[in-house]
């Protein structure tokens, strides 16, 4: 449980002082790949809006904003004498 904590500390810090606006999913696989030594899975949740004209109808564009990213990365547990991977499922609010 220890890794797990020091893992998750190292992911918070990280996530607290990136530019997320400048920066994307390959750049923080990269980042986290140095800081906690594996590649977390990244899932980026977009927000979508659809714009509507003058009288109501869908004019077809739509507005993506970044809501959240969630980032699934694992630690080792021992059960039954073998270390297995457990994975560990952060979501971070934009």
């Amino acid at each position: 449980m220890y890794e797990k904590s020091i893992k998750e500390k190292a992911i918070n810090n990280y996530m607290s002082e990136v530019d997320l606006e400048n920066l994307d999913a390959n750049q923080i696989k990269n980042d986290l790949q140095q800081i906690i030594g594996e590649i977390p899975a990244i899932k980026l949740n977009y927000e979508q809006e659809t714009i509507l004209n003058e009288a109501g109808a869908d004019t077809g564009k739509k507005l993506e904003k970044l809501e959240s990213i969630e980032l699934i990365f694992t630690y080792e547990k021992e059960i039954g004498g073998k270390n297995i991977p457990i994975p560990v499922n952060k979501k971070f609010f934009i």
